[in-house]
């Protein structure tokens, strides 16, 4: 009996950083394959979704989120880390600073997501080498230091097919063994109502004479 849902697994992912590192860039090349250099920071949150299939056949229906990275919406997004199963971290290898955000948004990813979930350290802009303030043996190095995986990417030159090849595929791969994912798929027991049973009324007992 064929099952009634068109994919094998439903995968949530969020894209955090600083504002400006290139989330929004990013997730519209992948779904959209479509770049421009016009793009305004995102205000909260946005959304797509995008089917992949991995290398054993299996399908996957990927939740992608990007959130906003100024500060002033940070309690706002912090809620979209709950029932994650994977986080990208993104910065820009052209812009130090965010490179240096990068503990911040750890420790925020710490507080607010399920331990151990997967984190993918993302060097965006890798087209940017005449710009770039962040060399790849120091991100690697950090990334070491961290136990993060550790990948770069040029929304601008590399076409959907490439970033989902080479980025999103082995993070949904990651994320599939992960002890994180396994534990949101087991089924929740369900809830035991407990009545109160209606209390049995005494039975008279009938009268006894004597005689």
């Amino acid at each position: 009996m064929a099952s009634s849902v068109p994919y094998d697994h439903l995968v949530k992912i969020i894209l955090v950083g600083d504002s400006g590192v290139g989330k929004s860039a990013f997730l519209e090349r992948l779904a959209q394959n479509s770049f421009t250099d016009a793009y305004q920071h995102t205000i909260g949150v946005d959304f797509r979704l995008y089917p992949l299939t991995m290398e054993d056949g299996k399908s996957v229906k990927l939740q992608i989120w990007d959130t906003a990275g100024q500060e002033r919406y940070r309690t706002i997004i912090s809620g979209y880390y709950r029932g994650s199963h994977g986080i990208l971290l993104l910065f820009d290898v052209s812009d130090l600073s965010s490179f240096d955000s990068i503990q911040n948004w750890l420790k925020e990813i710490r507080v607010h997501s399920t331990k151990d979930i997967p984190i993918f350290l993302v060097g965006a802009k890798a087209d940017l080498q005449a710009k770039r303030k962040v060399t790849r043996e120091e991100a690697q190095a950090l990334a070491e230091d961290l136990d993060l995986a550790y990948l770069e990417c040029s929304s601008k030159l590399q076409e959907s097919e490439s970033l989902r090849d080479t980025l999103i595929r082995p993070f949904v791969s990651t994320i599939l063994k992960s002890p994180v994912y396994t534990a949101s798929q087991r089924p929740k027991a369900p809830a035991i109502r407990v009545t109160n049973p209606e209390p049995q009324k005494a039975k008279k007992k009938k009268s006894s004479w004597c005689c």
